[in-house]
């Protein structure tokens, strides 16, 4: 049986987690700090592609 992953659900979650950091860090540390955040919102922008051409490949 093949595991299914939702890559849709995945990039949400990393951009969400991506731009809260980036708030976060650039707010109480200064906006030095705020491409901390960035990885994760690439990381979100990479599986939100991945998922965009699986479902064009389904379809």
């Amino acid at each position: 049986m093949e595991k299914t992953t939702n890559h849709r659900a995945l990039g949400m979650a990393f951009m969400v987690i991506g731009v809260s950091l980036s708030v976060t860090f650039a707010l109480t540390l200064g906006p030095a700090f705020m491409g901390i955040g960035a990885a994760f919102f690439v990381l979100g922008v990479v599986f939100l592609k991945k998922g965009k051409d699986e479902d064009q490949s389904d379809g």
